[in-house]
């Protein structure tokens, strides 16, 4: 039911078969894009009691190891840029690199301290 629900609501998108897999490992790239698609889900829905208000870094960063021309180019920035992901020492966004379960959690608890009463 669950599935069925974020993917009709386009948060996570099915493989072309149709299937999900529930268990999948997922990279940085994939997590942006999904993240992406939660944050707009969030700000487009309800009945507008809340707004989500990103603290943006004081300085544009650029991922160093994203092109712009990559297609999540825009989404990874943001996400970056308000804070959701972070880049390593050398602003390297590394967009296979597997996502662990505490950066995913750091990332959950961003979005929730972002969410504000109108």
């Amino acid at each position: 039911e669950h599935i069925i629900r974020v993917c009709t609501l386009k948060i996570m998108q099915l493989r072309p078969d149709h299937s999900f897999s529930r268990f999948t490992k997922i990279n940085r790239a994939s997590f942006a894009v999904i993240f992406h698609a939660l944050i707009r889900y969030l700000e487009q829905s309800g009945t507008g009691a809340y707004d989500i208000r990103f603290t943006p870094l004081d300085e544009v960063v650029e991922p160093a190891d994203i092109s712009p021309l990559h297609k999540h180019y825009k989404i990874i920035k943001f996400l970056v840029n308000t804070q959701i992901v972070h880049l390593d020492a050398d602003n390297n966004f590394k967009p296979t690199e597997l996502m662990t379960p505490p950066i995913v959690l750091k990332a959950i608890k961003k979005i929730l301290n972002s969410i504000k009463e109108r």
